[in-house]
Order: C-alpha cells, then structure tokens, then sequence
C-alpha cells in the first residue's frame, strides 16, 4: 500500500496537477473526474507515470453500485479497469475525445526545441543544404534541357521526391523528440522505403493548388476551400506512415478518424505555426532554423495528442522526461 499523505500528481485537461493527497484523488475517482484509463498518476515512489486505473488506491474507495459480481452488465472492478498492455503501452483514446488545443501544442513545441536546440538546428541545416542543394541540380538541368511541358513535369516530380523524402526524415525526428526517443540526423535520410505511399496525396494536393489557379476566382476559392480541408482532415497520414508503417489507404482513413472534432484547431496551429516559420525567414533567414524545428515539432505533438490527449504534452513531475518516453507504438530510432 501507498503511504496516504504521499504527494501525488495528476493529469487534466493537457496540464500537469498537483500535489494533492491521496484522498483527493480518492475523491476525483468517486465524482469521476478521474479517467482510469486516460488520466495518468504519479508520486515520488513511482519509477514512471501510469494510468490511475492502474493504482487499486486510488478507486479502492469508490462507492459500490449495489450490482452483483457475476451481473455482466456490472462496471469493472479497480484491479480490472485498466487491462495496460504486457509491452506497457499506453492506449490510445477515442477519436475525437480530446479536442486538440493548438496554443498547448505550440508550447510544448517551444519547450522541446529548446531543450534539444543544437541538435534541432543541425537538423534544419541538414534539410536546407539537401533542399537547395537539389534546386540547384533542378535548376541546371532546366538551363540545359529546357523548360519544355514534359520536362518541367519531369523535374517538378523530382522536386516533390526529395521534398517527400526530407518531410518523411523530418516527421521521423520530430515524433522522437515530442516522445522523448532518441533522434539524430541520419533520420533525416531514412524515410526512403516510404516515399512511395507518402508521394501521392502531395502531389495530389500540389495539382489542386495548380488547377485553382487556372479558375475562375469562385470556383478557386471553392477548390482551396476544400483542399484546405482535405489537408486538415487527411493530414495526419504522413505521421502514421512514419509512426506505424501504415499503407497509404489506411493511414488516410486512420487520419480522418484521429481528426474528429479538431478540424478547427489545425486550422489554428497550422496558421500560427506558419506565421512562426515566417517570421523566422524575416530575421535574416537564420532565425528558421529555430522556427522551422518549431513548425514541425509541434505537429508532432498536435499528432501525439490526437493519439493519447493532452497527457503525450507532459513531463513526468521534477524531471524534463516525456510521459511517452519508451511508451508508443512509434518509440523507435530508425
């Protein structure tokens, strides 16, 4: 048993809470302000935050419903209410349950970026150098070859692979440091076994940004209008390709299913996110390679918190070590 007057700590509504005593979160589980299985506990004999489902403590005081034990309808017991997984995972929530908070994304994004600023800016310097370093290959080879309608579709899609290859590295290093995994530049470079299912819905969405332009200007606004939303919805596959090596039709369905209820939020993160990178491009073109990992951090953490709530933006109390560290699916360093 848990000493009572130990100091506990407590997950809600993306923040960390606490200390509070043992019986206020006795109290909590009773007035069912504590999710078992979603909210996470820890205290200072704890090597590691778990679901509070997980401490018999915490619902051992839980007021009985009068049912029968062997009446199937009766709600689980303390030692079974949270079945974690043998590889100790944490469950991911219901689509849709948490509705993202752009402005919590966005400041765990800051808080990464500048606990792991060196690393972070090498990696932006490595994705510029290989990005410039391919438009300057593109480039030459227009001067020699022309610009011809074939040709500029040809070197257009190559431009698109190496853009495809680099997000796939990037979205790799970002959802390790958002997870608190190992991450180094070599990641960068290892997303080639899966440009082939990430290529399509980006060149899809290149073409509709292309054929809007062409339009009248109500039926483009139209068009950018849906593929805005489109980009919202679907915009999360790229990340389960990486995280789960999803094929491309079930990380787009996967996708729609994770952005339940958080279409307008993206929509928050994305514009502010992009305002960020922005002003970094202002300050004399070194300021985004802080903005930049920013950027792309914090769609990490926006995709880690469509997975398991506002917990997976939260450090375990005392210490700068990610509640996921070791605890996803996608906790991995290739």
């Amino acid at each position: 048993m848990v000493p009572p007057m130990q100091e506990w700590y407590y997950s809600a509504d993306g923040q960390q809470r606490g200390p509070v005593s043992l019986a206020e979160l006795q109290e909590r589980a009773r007035s069912g302000k504590l999710d078992a299985a979603r909210d996470l506990v820890w205290n200072a004999g704890m090597t590691e935050w778990l679901p509070a489902g997980r401490v018999p403590e915490i619902f051992s005081a839980a007021p009985s419903t009068g049912l029968a034990p062997s009446n199937p309808y009766a709600p689980p017991v303390a030692s079974t209410l949270l079945a974690m997984p043998p590889d100790g995972l944490l469950q991911e929530i219901a689509p849709g349950s948490h509705p993202l908070d752009a402005i919590e994304c966005l400041k765990r994004a800051f808080a990464l970026v500048n606990r792991n600023l060196v690393p972070l800016v090498l990696v932006a310097l490595a994705y510029f150098a290989v990005t410039f370093a391919s438009q300057m290959v593109l480039g030459a080879l227009t001067a020699m070859l022309g610009v011809g309608f074939v040709m500029a579709l040809l070197l257009g899609a190559a431009g698109q692979v190496v853009s495809t290859f680099l997000m796939l590295g990037a979205t790799r290093v970002t959802l390790n440091v958002v997870s608190g995994d190992h991450f180094e530049i070599s990641q960068l470079f290892g997303g080639g076994s899966k440009i082939a299912r990430a290529l399509g819905p980006m060149v899809g969405f290149t073409v509709l940004l292309l054929i809007a332009a062409q339009l009248g200007s109500i039926v483009t606004l139209l068009v950018v209008v849906a593929a805005i939303y489109a980009f919202l919805r679907y915009g999360q596959y790229l990340a389960l390709i990486v995280d789960k090596d999803m094929g491309l039709v079930d990380a787009l369905k996967q996708s729609f299913r994770l952005t339940q209820n958080s279409t307008l939020p993206l929509l928050v993160l994305a514009i502010l996110s992009g305002v960020i990178f922005f002003a970094g491009l202002l300050a004399l073109l070194v300021g985004v390679l802080y903005t930049m990992p920013v950027w792309l951090v914090a769609q990490a953490a926006a995709y880690r918190w469509l997975q398991y709530g506002p917990v997976a933006l939260a450090d375990t109390p005392g210490t700068q070590t990610p509640v996921l560290q070791g605890r996803t699916a996608g906790s991995v360093i290739g």
